[in-house]
């Protein structure tokens, strides 16, 4: 502020000064074409605003002052001559201040359009990065998890129920397409002693060595185990990467799937969460057949793919927290005319298992939905709903058509099933 008031008053006196020395007679240029000492408060306004200006003004009409008390100037021409400065000083003022506001406003969406535009800049840049990840995933990842799951359905043990050459290596071909797995096998684990021989293996794994940290890590926690200098002190001497047990529903060990190459972008927790679950689906296959005996003979209607994944789906829940879920349409039997059943298997998903329920007023279809949450629960159900009505024309949750729900839980699946049958035939389930 300070600064500005001593450049008006500087340049005040150094224009009055120029003029004193171009025209000594009349160096406020009275009466003449155009009044030049007033150009000091013209620019001092342009540049400092009003406040500023009003020091050149007073600078001016001092020395005015002084010529009208020296005589060489009239009062009517001392009035005039500052009147007309002081207006011609004020216009300059209004005009700059406008034209500072619009700068100013300028300066501001500018800025803000630089900000918006890094932004956007920012954004595209990791729009493409991800594009170019899924790009890599997708390749590296040619089969989702429902057709890996898909996969493993097929499957097939031989008739004593045992564990196979053969399904156990269409597995491994399984891991190694989903997972990217170079170089791994399975070691059986018999008679509390675990086989080095490989009993399936992709690449060359070779003979298993029991006493590298990863193994002996896996066989004493029996989980998964990696290479992480977080979980293994000796990661250093490790050579295998990761080391998967493969359990039973039971907790009992059939043996260990162990990897020794896999690409360096592939381990990371998405891939070990897989490889987890996948081999926790698949260990549960082979001793399924026994349980699902046990399951037919509570519920002998049931169809026999719906017990062998409701037994495989209710470990997932309780020890990897993987949701499934049960929906029951009940369909009036006073609509059994319309096949409104068989319209309903025609909406499942691929990997959806159906068992037909007939109680005393409904025909129900309960559908087994894998890897399911309580969203897909409700866009299931909406999806249902909107078939219902539109294409067969039904309205939902009147007494000739219901819809229940429920999310599968840790239990034994005999009174999971139970439990789901006593809420949709409206019975005492507490």
């Amino acid at each position: 502020m300070y600064g500005c008031g001593g450049e008006a008053i500087g340049l005040s006196l150094l224009i009055l000064g120029l003029c004193y020395v171009t025209n000594p007679n009349n160096p406020l240029f009275v009466r003449e074409i155009f009044p030049w000492p007033w150009i000091a408060s013209v620019i001092i306004a342009f540049q400092y605003g009003f406040g500023p200006s009003l020091l050149s003004i007073a600078v001016i009409a001092i020395y005015a002052n002084t010529k009208l008390i020296a005589g060489d100037m009239s009062l009517t021409d001392f009035q005039s001559y500052l009147l007309s400065g002081v207006f011609l000083t004020l216009i300059c003022t209004l005009f700059s201040s406008s034209w500072v506001r619009r700068i100013q406003n300028t300066d501001v969406l500018q800025a803000y359009s630089e900000e918006r535009l890094k932004s956007l800049s920012r954004s595209y840049y990791m729009l493409r990065l991800s594009s170019d990840y899924l790009e890599q995933n997708i390749i590296s990842k040619p089969m989702t998890l429902r057709l890996a799951f898909r996969e493993l359905q097929k499957l097939n043990l031989n008739a004593d129920t045992l564990l196979s050459p053969d399904v156990a290596y269409s597995f491994l071909q399984i891991i190694s397409q989903f997972c990217q797995v170079n170089v791994g096998g399975i070691f059986l684990y018999q008679n509390e002693w675990l086989n080095p021989e490989p009993f399936v293996e992709i690449g060359l794994v070779g003979e298993l060595v029991t006493h590298d940290p990863l193994i002996k890590r896996c066989m004493e926690s029996g989980e998964i185990s990696f290479v992480s200098i977080n979980q293994i002190e000796e990661a250093s001497d490790c050579l295998y990467l990761v080391a998967v047990p493969l359990l039973t529903s039971e907790n009992g060990l059939i043996g260990i799937l162990v990897i020794k190459e896999i690409p360096f972008w592939n381990l990371n927790e998405e891939t070990l969460r897989i490889l987890s679950i996948l081999a926790h689906y698949f260990s549960q296959e082979v001793i399924v057949s026994s349980e699902v005996t046990d399951f037919l003979r509570n519920y002998p209607d049931c169809s026999v793919d719906f017990a062998k994944q409701l037994i495989r789906l209710i470990p997932l829940k309780e020890n990897l927290e993987i949701d499934s879920a049960l929906v029951a349409v009940m369909i009036s039997k006073k609509l059994r005319a319309h096949n409104v059943i068989y319209n309903l298997k025609n909406q499942h998903r691929i990997l959806d298992s159906f068992w037909s329920v007939e109680l005393e007023e409904y025909d129900v279809l309960i559908t087994l939905m894998p890897f399911t949450s309580s969203a897909g629960i409700y866009g299931y159900i909406t999806r249902i709903k909107n078939y219902l009505h539109t294409d067969l024309g039904f309205s939902v949750n009147n007494e000739e058509i219901r819809i229940r729900s429920m999310q599968l839980y840790a239990d034994t699946p005999f009174y999971v099933m139970q439990y789901f049958l006593n809420f949709i035939n409206g019975e005492d389930i507490g």
